[in-house]
Order: structure tokens, then sequence, then C-alpha cells
């Protein structure tokens, strides 16, 4: 809301200039405008870390679309609060699907189900993102909830459609960017308001009857900071904190003591009484929120919410497989804020659902690029819109979403890590997804390897074989080549073979692969052919040999096989069909005694 402010502003340094005082839309912005939060400051090395595990449920992913860099996002915002006031930050360490649909029901049936899903032996906390709420509600237990002194948490997702459209109310005479970074700031501060509240709870602090204190039960835009009585408690837990452990029980009881001996009017005595007896159970108070001091300010909701959030509207109908349906429900959405960039964003996606070829998938994308060229997401987008028309294009859409992760702050980057090099492997660019997976997540990185293990396998080409911007067309040609020879399109396949051939001259896997093939279905012309290459780029390697001889003897010349026979069986990993047809030639050529030799060495087949 940049041109009131300023209007305002000018008003109240000179008053001359602005007889008639702020507008109403002035003093509607100053209202709802979030408060910096404070103090904070950067890690040193006395800072303690806690490692973070996160999980998104089914409904979270379809209602938030990119839920992993949103959430890094939100610890980033938290991070420097916290070191500032406690010498702690978070370091998220994995994020996961959870598979699970959880619906809106009671959150602590989430925790519950969080803490049975993942116990967390391995981190110091497990972040549970659950199914968002329809409808507005500025309450922070509706939002969040945490095992008070425990080390698992849920939260849902902040976004208050109710709150955009109370703003295109109030303020129609702003612009819609103006009304967009207003919501857009409130978001934010909601969003790390939420996750140092329940973080709060984590290290033992009880809500507090002040409206700007962070520990607050209701959202507030004006809140900005930890009462300095809640850090008296949550710095006893983080003095105390053992990784993978959490709090130990002496000091469980210490804060206990401390609870009770505290006659702060801060806290009601019934909540007082709720959270030492949570210390020294373990058990989750059952705290309902307490009433503030005043009532809260928030953006005023619609007269007649929605059962579902727009956005989330477009996410169900994707779910259902009806994209057209999603994009008639994003259209409205676009006209009125067609310059917010997670709605650019969103488009990209529908319309990549609806025809990931068209032209309107590639507009949108490239609109969602122009509107966030620095982060990797939209880069992401719009490789897919390219992958099957543009696929040099593709990877260079891939290579600027990986140089944008490079220029992220270190705790945003590991999400981004697997997604791009995912991406790479669909366009076949495995030396360059192997460059940077083991930097994502370890368990998605092991299913690249072995996927990319395969892909070689089946392509005959070795790492380091060839250059690795050269892969991708190597690996496109050699899906081409396996793809006739399963169609049994010698002819099809014979000329792919003379693409590679022509293309990577030293590379002899896919000559070999050919060879053996062509040779098994009796096509002795394109065996011969291509068996006679694979031998010549790999002369040590014993199948083409073997298919040579075998092609030899089929067209009824044994006396030509036995060269190649021998010869494989000398490099001495010859199967033992090798052994029998060098022996048939033998005999067919008459040289009886060299068979009866050779059959009496040759190997015996496993049991």
């Amino acid at each position: 809301m940049r041109a009131p402010l300023a209007a305002l502003a000018l008003c109240l340094a000179n008053l001359a200039a602005c007889r008639s005082g702020p507008t109403p839309e002035e003093l509607y912005v100053l209202r709802n405008q979030p408060r910096p939060l404070g103090p904070v400051a950067l890690r040193d090395a006395s800072t303690k870390t806690l490692r973070v595990r996160v999980w998104a449920d089914e409904g979270h992913a379809r209602a938030v679309m990119g839920w992993q860099v949103r959430f890094h996002e939100q610890v980033a915002a938290a991070n420097p609060v916290l070191v500032a006031n406690l010498g702690l930050e978070l370091e998220v360490v994995t994020v996961r699907p959870w598979p699970r649909d959880g619906g809106r029901g009671d959150l602590i049936d989430d925790v519950n189900a969080l803490m049975a899903h993942d116990k967390g032996d391995d981190v110091d906390l497990v972040i549970g993102l659950v199914t968002p709420l329809s409808t507005f509600n500025p309450t922070f237990s509706a939002l969040g909830r945490a095992n008070v002194l425990g080390r698992h948490i849920v939260m849902r997702s902040t976004d208050a459609p109710e709150e955009m459209a109370a703003f295109e109310q109030a303020l129609r005479k702003a612009s819609a960017e103006a009304r967009a970074d207003l919501y857009q700031a409130r978001l934010r501060h909601k969003e790390t308001l939420l996750l140092l509240h329940e973080v709060g709870h984590i290290l033992g602090a009880p809500h507090v009857f002040m409206d700007r204190a962070v520990m607050s039960p209701h959202y507030d835009p004006q809140q900005d900071g930890f009462a300095p009585e809640s850090l008296e408690l949550m710095r006893m837990a983080v003095a105390a904190w053992e990784p993978g452990r959490g709090v130990p029980r002496e000091t469980r009881e210490a804060m206990a003591a401390h609870l009770e001996q505290r006659r702060w009017p801060g806290w009601s005595d019934e909540g007082r009484a709720q959270y030492a007896r949570a210390f020294r159970t373990g058990r989750m108070p059952d705290e309902a929120p307490h009433e503030p001091t005043s009532p809260p300010r928030a953006a005023e909701p619609a007269s007649k919410p929605a059962p579902l959030s727009p956005r989330e509207r477009v996410a169900e109908a994707l779910e259902r497989g009806a994209p057209d349906e999603a994009w008639a429900r994003l259209t409205p959405l676009l006209d009125m804020s067609g310059h917010d960039p997670e709605l650019v964003n969103l488009a990209c996606e529908v319309q990549i659902t609806r025809d990931p070829t068209s032209d309107e998938a590639r507009a949108w994308c490239e609109r969602a690029v122009a509107a966030r060229p620095e982060r990797p997401g939209p880069h992401l987008r719009l490789a897919a819109t390219q992958q099957r028309r543009d696929r040099a294009g593709a990877l260079a859409s891939v290579q600027a979403a990986e140089a944008r992760i490079a220029s992220l702050p270190e705790e945003e980057r590991r999400p981004w890590y697997g997604a791009v090099a995912q991406s790479y492997q669909a366009l076949d660019a495995y030396a360059m997804s192997a460059r940077i997976r083991d930097q994502g997540d370890p368990e998605l990185a092991r299913e690249l390897a072995v996927q990319e293990r395969d892909a070689r396998r089946a392509a005959h080409l070795e790492v380091g074989q060839l250059p690795p911007e050269q892969e991708p067309e190597f690996f496109a040609l050699a899906r081409a080549l396996l793809d006739a020879l399963r169609a049994r399109d010698f002819a099809g396949a014979e000329t792919t073979r003379k693409a590679l051939a022509a293309r990577f001259p030293a590379v002899a896997g896919p000559h070999e692969h050919m060879c053996i093939a062509a040779a098994e279905q009796r096509e002795f012309a394109v065996a011969a052919a291509a068996c006679g290459d694979a031998h010549r780029l790999a002369p040590r390697a014993p199948k083409p040999l073997l298919a040579l001889g075998m092609v030899a003897f089929a067209r009824g010349r044994p006396r030509q096989a036995i060269r190649p026979l021998e010869q494989a069986i000398a490099l001495g990993e010859a199967p033992p069909d090798a052994y029998t047809l060098l022996s048939a030639a033998y005999r067919a050529t008459g040289q009886a005694k060299k068979a009866d030799a050779l059959e009496r060495s040759t190997p015996r087949r496993p049991e």
C-alpha cells in the first residue's frame, strides 16, 4: 500500500500539505499493516540448532502450491527472531509428502497421528503441515497445535481469501497491486507468527493476555515479539535441550515449579496450572484459548464465506481430473489479481495439466518466469511446457532453475535440488542430475541413482563416456533404437543406429544391443553390420563376437564362425553357449579332436 502510506507520511510531516488528514483508506491500511518482528539477529558459533523433518498431508499439498519452498521461507523468517531471543535456529533437513488426507478435524488428533507416523528419533522436531481451513479464523489454536515440551507440531496454511475480499471492498480506490501487497505482507506475518507461536509451546510457553505478544491466543497484525516472561521459560528449555530427545525430566520439573511460583498476571491461573501439569506428565494441555484484552485486528471476513477457498476450488477441480473447470474457476481470480505471482504460477500449472504442449501453457509459464525470475519454480514449469517440442530449451530452463537455487539463502536450497535433479533426468541429462541430487533429500537421491543406473544399462552408456551436455541427445536416440527393436522394425532401428554411429562414433553400446537383438530375431544381415561395428569399437567385449559366430554358423558358414567364437572364449568371459557353438563349428569343419577337447573343458551351467 505504498501510495496511501506516502500520502499519510506527507500529512504527518506537514499538516499544511494535507489539511483534511488521513483518508479512511489510509487509516484502514495502518490498522491492518503488520508490525515488523523483533529483535532479530544472525546466527553465530554459539547458536543451537534444532533439526526438523517436515511432512505435508495431501490436503495441504493440494491447497498450497510450492508448499516445500513456502515452508522454508517460513523458517527463514522465523529464525532471526529465534536467534536473537533464544540463541536458537531451526534447520529443515527433510521435507516429504504425508500419504494422508486429514480433513479439517481436531488438530490434537493430527498431532497424535503425526507422532504415530514419525517418532522423530533422528531429528529434534517433526512438523506436519495439514489441510487448511476453508474460512478465516484468527485463533492460533485453530491454525496449529504443539505437543508442549515435546517434539511434534502440526500447522495449517494461514491463507485467508476472505481477507483479500475484504481488502477489495475496503480499498476500492487502491490499485490491485497495492491490495495484493497488503495481503501478502499479512500472510507472511501470520505464517511467521504461527511457527514462532508453536515453537513457543514446544519450549514451554503458555498463552498470554497480551495482544501484541507472540503467545497471544489470537493473531493480531500488531504482534511483534515474545513477552519477557515467556522467554524466561523458553530459555530454560533451550539450555537443557538434548539433541533427538528434547527437554529432560529434571528440567520439566524445574520449569513447572518456576511457572507455579511466577505470579505474573499475563498468565491465567487455569492456564498456569494446565501447563505445569503438562510439564510433569508430558501430556498436551487441553487449553481453551483465552479471550484477548481487545478484539483482534483482522480484516472483516466476507458475509457469506465459501466452503472452500477459491484456490482450493481450483485444486479440487484438478484433483478430479477436470482441468477445464479448474481454468474456469481460476480465470476470475486472474481478472481480479492477474499480477499476483502465485496466481500466475497456478495458471501455468493448470494450463500444463490441460495440455503441456499448448501455446497457452507455454505463454502462462513464460509470464510466471517474468513475474518471479529469481525463483527456480517458474523455470521448472516452463521446462515442462518445452520438454516435448524444444528439449534444448527445456534443458536451458532447468539450468536456469539450478542457477537460481545457488542464489537462494542456504536454508532454502535443499527442497529444490531434488526437483531440479528430477527435471534433468526427465530430459535424460543424467550426469547433470548426478551433480546435484545428493544435495537434496537422501531418499530421493537414491531413487534417482537407481533410475540412472537402469537407463545407462538399457542404453549401454557408462558414466563419463560422453560430455554431460551430449547425453540427452544420445539417450533420446538410444531410446528410439530400443523402441524400434521392440517393434521388430529393423529398418527403422538400422537408420537410428547409423545416426548414433555418426553422432557418437566412439560409443559401442547401442551397436552391441542391436547386434544381439537382430541375431536373436535371425535378421542376419542387420546383425552382421551391427556386430561388426560393436566389435570394432569394443574389441574386448565377448557378446558381439559370440553374435558374429552365431550369425556365421546360422548362415551355413561354420568356418567363418570359428575365429570370432575362439576370440570370445579367449577373453575369459564367454558363456557356455560359446563353447557349444564352437564345438559344433569344429565338427562341421572336420576338427573332431578339437571339438572333443573343447567339450571336456566346457564350463558347466550353474545348477
